[in-house]
């Protein structure tokens, strides 16, 4: 008998009569049983359903009951406790201790007791990146009670000799929470050595230090990613070395390091810092050669683009299918040499967020990459959208998320992709009524399973017909914009647009099974943010 279905998306909240009220996003029965057995343990009723029953239900089931436990209908802040009778069976393999106050005695009291009874035996991925401080030893004892680790985020640095029993370990990320004292901070990266399944090690500090970068990299040569951090200078600093060693080195067919998901190029705040930008501008191109020459198993790419040159090494990824490029910080005419990559990568990419910083046609993204699944275009005010080359009737994008769009090229991105199933539009005073229904004339959005709308300018009646096409819609926010640039303009736009409305009122009225959300829920579900965090990337 397989395994049910795991749980894709719960909500408990407490009202004022201690009542439980519960929505679910994907129902089930079984999500449904979950949430009704989770209530009866959680409200004493344990005759119903005993700990030692709990030990023979399947282990997603126990997972999902412990991940259920930090809602409970009589206290806001979990409980370890009300971890207990899962954990206590030996079998729970996903613990998230992010939201569990470690700071106190008690809670820490109960762990070790859960501990000491091979509660964390079996745990293959543990979280606890928490808000509460917790010592590192404790911490530490969390990890050698846990053999079968492959997955651990922690909020705090570690000693990695806390780690040489996880011979599975695979992932290893490590945040600075409480801005601990750099300078008297020492890991033993020499450690990651013992740990030969290792492909993910992420340290939130090594951004802008790339001889730390080098040294994880030269200890550890068959990690698929650092995370968020800069590999660039480090990938140079290794090449380097190996050219003053041996006095030449390999790169034609030879693959050092089997990174797949890369960021290269200095963030804003290690920019600010860089003595001599323009040499860091110029020398851009070798970094980039070097880089590609090094990793070229990359798959998936974040570049901050400091010079128009440097794409034309980015030709030779032939395994890259996710591009996020930040255009910001190239001064030079950058279209051509993007264009020119685009013919010749074009096809292969799935997935492009592209930051503009000046005229960009974006038809060409349509012409080069047929097989796009996501787009997302920041600051798109930059982008024209001129008379298309060819039909675009095969777009095969289904996730689209354009922030400061101007009303041509948002009708033109928003009308040729018609199998959209999320749509994000952020800060776009220019959607309004007649550009809504313009857009609804090109693309019915039939598909269109969520949608967020912020600073825009849309009417009540706009709405209702927008909710009439999208018959798919699962999930809506929309957040309406009034201009503050005179009263004039404000009295103007009160009198065309109806703002007395309330947009969770409106599909009440029309009794649809829409979800209404806020955009900050739209934005953490959004594509590019998921696929960018920090746990992930």
């Amino acid at each position: 008998m397989n395994d049910p279905p795991k749980l894709m998306g719960l909500k408990l909240e407490l009202s004022d009569s201690e009542m439980v009220k519960i929505s679910i996003r994907k129902e089930s029965l079984y999500c449904r049983c979950l949430v009704r057995l989770h209530l009866l343990l959680a409200t004493g009723n344990r005759n119903v359903c005993t700990p030692n029953l709990v030990a023979y239900l399947p282990t997603r089931t126990i997972n999902d009951l412990a991940a259920l436990s930090r809602y409970h209908p009589y206290s806001s802040q979990p409980k370890v406790a009300n971890l207990y009778m899962f954990l206590s069976t030996g079998r729970c393999t996903f613990l998230d201790l992010g939201d569990y106050d470690l700071d106190l005695e008690k809670e820490r009291d109960m762990l070790l007791k859960i501990m000491s009874e091979g509660g964390f035996r079996s745990l293959r991925f543990l979280n606890v990146c928490t808000d509460f401080f917790a010592s590192t030893n404790f911490i530490g004892e969390m990890i050698c009670s846990s053999p079968q680790l492959e997955e651990f985020h922690s909020g705090v640095f570690l000693d990695l000799d806390f780690f040489k029993n996880c011979k599975k370990l695979r992932c290893l990320r490590l945040f600075d929470f409480f801005e601990s004292d750099k300078e008297n901070l020492s890991i033993d990266l020499s450690l990651l050595k013992s740990l030969k399944k290792l492909e993910v090690f992420h340290v939130s500090n090594m951004d802008g230090s790339p001889e730390l970068v080098a040294t994880v990299l030269e200890n550890c040569p068959n990690l698929i990613s650092l995370g968020i951090v800069d590999s660039l200078d480090a990938l140079e600093i290794i090449y380097r070395n190996a050219v003053n060693k041996y006095n030449t080195f390999r790169t034609d067919g030879f693959c050092d390091f089997f990174l797949r998901r890369c960021l290269w190029g200095m963030s804003e705040e290690t920019r600010i810092k860089y003595s001599d930008l323009d040499w860091y501008k110029n020398k851009f191109p070798e970094k980039v050669k070097i880089a590609v020459s090094l990793c070229p198993l990359v798959e998936e790419l974040v570049i901050r683009v400091y010079h128009k040159d440097s794409f034309e090494y980015l030709k030779n990824l032939k395994k890259l299918s996710f591009l996020c490029i930040d255009f910001k910080n190239c001064d030079s005419d950058y279209l051509p040499a993007f264009i020119s990559l685009l013919q010749k990568i074009g096809s292969q990419l799935k997935h492009l967020f592209l930051d503009l910083n000046s005229s960009f046609p974006v038809e060409t993204i349509f012409d080069y990459c047929p097989n796009l699944e996501a787009l997302q275009i920041g600051h798109a005010n930059f982008a024209t959208a001129g008379k298309p080359t060819r039909a675009y009737s095969n777009v095969s994008v289904k996730k689209l998320s354009v922030s400061y769009p101007e009303k041509e090229n948002l009708l033109f991105l928003v009308g040729i992709c018609k199998r959209l199933t999320h749509l994000v539009v952020d800060v776009a005073p220019c959607l309004d009524d007649a550009l809504m229904r313009a857009i609804l004339n090109l693309n019915s959005l039939a598909e269109l399973e969520m949608a967020g709308f912020r600073i825009c300018s849309l009417s009540k009646d706009c709405l209702r017909m927008f909710l009439g096409k999208a018959t798919s819609l699962k999930r809506l926010s929309v957040r309406n914009n009034f201009p503050r640039r005179n009263f004039l303009d404000l009295f103007h736009y009160l009198e065309l647009v109806d703002h007395s409305f309330d947009t969770a009122d409106l599909i009440s009225e029309l009794k649809l099974n829409v979800e209404y959300v806020s955009f900050k829920d739209i934005l953490t579900e959004n594509f590019f943010t998921c696929k960018l965090s920090c746990n992930i990337f």
